[in-house]
């Protein structure tokens, strides 16, 4: 993204810190389905979720390991197994890259959407309240790129409600 061009609250959404903050989220979710079947130790799965966290050093050391390895998710999961040690065996058991990658994108989208969705909400009555201030403004139509009929400017702002 282009950061002059980015409101903050949509900037950090797709920043890199949130993008292997959900990475993070979902290896650890998968931690969990595997300790509920009891593929992970109980001791195990507490020490991954008190141990892991993400911010700038630790994106800068998967960046670091991503020039060694030149993969993403190798860089991501032995980042993120540093901070457990031992334990960190079982972060990204039985997954694959697109797995991760993936699901997280989803959960990445859905942020991103809330933030439309909050900010179309906002704007609904702004466009509802000048289609009925413009409703007797006369403009010119196109079509095609060409002028048309009249119509009212007001038409421009009513929302599809």
């Amino acid at each position: 993204m282009i950061k002059r061009y980015t409101l903050e609250r949509m900037g950090s959404v797709w920043s890199e810190v949130n993008k292997f903050q959900k990475w993070l989220d979902v290896e650890i979710a998968i931690c969990r389905a595997w300790n509920r079947l009891g593929k992970i130790p109980d001791e195990a799965m507490r020490e991954i979720e008190k141990k892991t966290y993400m911010d700038e050093s630790v994106v800068e050391r998967i960046h670091q390991l991503d020039r060694i390895y030149n993969h993403d998710v190798l860089a991501f999961v032995t980042a993120i197994a540093e901070q457990v040690g031992e334990n960190g065996r079982y972060i990204h058991l039985g997954v694959t890259s697109s797995d991760v990658i993936d699901t997280a994108l989803g959960l990445l989208m859905r942020e991103a959407i809330d933030i439309l969705v909050q900010d179309i909400d906002a704007l609904l009555p702004v466009l509802m309240e000048n289609a009925f201030r413009y409703k007797k403004t006369v403009m010119m139509g196109r079509t095609h790129g060409v002028h048309a009929e009249p119509m009212v400017f007001g038409l421009k702002f009513a929302p599809l409600v």
